[in-house]
């Protein structure tokens, strides 16, 4: 292993040196006596003394690297020596607990728990779900932040947190290297790595300034422990295979364009074969169900090959590819394990090309979002669809997608205290049928007729006309899809 001389510079803390460092890269691997004919190396710390390198210079012991000089004011040059090779030892047996527990398959809370016998700030690794997988010890909740506290009680952040982190900060995922952290709304400034399996985030280490800014030989050996991760997941590549799909399903999720290749290349993998045609399914579950999205989403990768299903959005989204003829079969048999687990979904329209992909997500979310909340229960976008279009045109800036007769018809109504607008709609949604509307309405047929004739006075459009009449249909269908079906006293 390779230490800097910042963490030589804490080593020494009991001599209170004199430290000039410059870069303090961690580079060093071994420790010479300097000498005015030695070859300098770039991974090695030379210890003298002052005079070695001064002509006026005292018999205090300097130790040097590169550009960087530390000074302690002690002329034992056999004790410093002893003392950084004692540093060598020390921290070269905690790096070497760590690489051993890596190679028996520990589990990451394993390996941190070694990490933490020496670094004492709060530390946590997400994979990439954005999931905690492991967490320091010792930090209960209300001893960090709330964001802290959501990851100890749900594995994750809330997810409103996410979001607004992916929208002011969308760049952080692909940053390589040690970087520091630091955003207005969050608590604590940290120091994070991001973990990559080929071009793909799989997960990230993460340490908290939690008693102040975090000294430079902390921040250096959490840079050692990062570096053993990456050596765990790749350990793992099995497994982190898995959380590479994932991420890049993720990524496609979040925007719409181009999918990369290498997702279409991993799907076919995955899948074996591509359907002609593909679904998205949203998963949601009331708030107490909550905490069972993770065993249900690695439950459902386990029990149907046919599908990939990831948490996002803190629901599970599933894509499904069944094969021909067989999409029915598929979720009827998802749906005793959904209904075991409290959980109800929204599904697509069918896709064949992954650029559908993030429209037939905002479809499938919008159907679990107007079903009732019915555990065991699965609806198609193709439900809501009439919906989700009248609602497209009630928002589009500019537009008033409402034909005037039916504004002023309301506005009749509700001065003389009439139902002709009532009328009109279910006589349109009857196909003009005189009988059904008369049915749906309650009414004589006498007083129907009546009602009618007094609506071709009021209107100052003409129902005949195929277009105006479905025009007129669907201005009631928006106003009442805008007043939760309260359109009519």
């Amino acid at each position: 292993m390779r230490l800097s001389m910042w963490i030589f510079a804490d080593w020494f803390r009991k001599y209170n040196p004199e430290v000039h460092i410059r870069e303090g890269n961690l580079e060093i691997e071994t420790v010479r006596l300097f000498s005015a004919d030695t070859e300098v190396e770039e991974n090695c710390v030379y210890v003298g003394r002052i005079s070695d390198l001064f002509m006026q210079g005292s018999d205090n012991v300097i130790c040097t690297h590169r550009n960087d000089i530390i000074i302690l004011p002690t002329d034992e040059m056999d004790e410093v020596m002893n003392a950084i090779l004692n540093a060598f030892e020390y921290y070269q047996d905690w790096n070497v607990r760590m690489l051993e527990a890596i190679s028996a398959n520990s589990r990451p809370s394993d390996i941190l728990a070694i990490a933490q016998e020496i670094i004492r700030e709060p530390m946590y690794l997400l994979d990439s779900n954005q999931y905690a997988i492991a967490m320091s010890d010792g930090y209960p909740k209300g001893s960090v932040n709330e964001f802290w506290d959501q990851m100890l009680e749900n594995g994750s952040a809330d997810v409103t947190f996410l979001n607004k982190l992916n929208q002011v900060y969308p760049q952080h995922m692909s940053i390589r290297g040690l970087y520091c952290f630091q955003l207005p709304f969050l608590p604590n400034r940290s120091y994070n790595y991001n973990m990559f399996l080929e071009k793909n985030w799989i997960g990230l280490s993460s340490i908290l300034e939690l008693h102040g800014q975090l000294p430079q030989h902390t921040i250096d050996l959490f840079h050692i422990f990062c570096r053993n991760m990456e050596l765990w997941f790749i350990s793992h590549s099995q497994e982190q295979r898995s959380l590479m799909i994932d991420s890049q399903f993720r990524e496609v999720l979040m925007s719409e364009g181009a999918v990369s290749e290498n997702f279409v290349r991993q799907c076919r993998i995955h899948f074996q074969h591509l359907s002609r045609e593909q679904y998205i399914m949203v998963l949601m579950a009331p708030p107490e169900h909550a905490l069972l999205t993770g065993h249900m989403s690695k439950e459902l990768n386990l029990t149907f090959p046919e599908i990939l299903a990831i948490i996002y959005q803190n629901h599970i989204c599933v894509l499904l590819n069944p094969k021909e003829g067989e999409k029915e079969r598929l979720i009827q048999e998802m749906l005793p394990l959904l209904r075991r687990n409290g959980f109800y979904g929204g599904l697509s329209s069918a896709f064949e090309h992954p650029e559908q992909i993030h429209r037939c997500y905002e479809e499938a979310v919008y159907a679990a979002q107007q079903m009732e909340a019915e555990p065991g229960q699965i609806r198609s976008f193709q439900d809501y669809a009439l919906h989700w279009i009248l609602q497209q045109m009630k928002d589009s800036p500019g537009i008033n997608p409402v034909h005037p007769a039916v504004i002023r018809l309301l506005e009749y109504d509700k001065k003389h205290r009439t139902e002709y607008a009532r009328t009109l709609h279910v006589y349109l949604k009857k196909e003009r049928s005189q009988s059904r509307t008369a049915a749906a309405l309650n009414l004589h047929r006498n007083s129907l007729t009546y009602r009618l004739q007094r609506l071709k006075e009021l209107l100052d459009c003409d129902l005949e006309e195929d277009d105006v009449r479905l025009h007129v249909l669907l201005s009631f269908e928006i106003m009442q899809n805008e007043s939760q079906c309260k359109l009519f006293s």
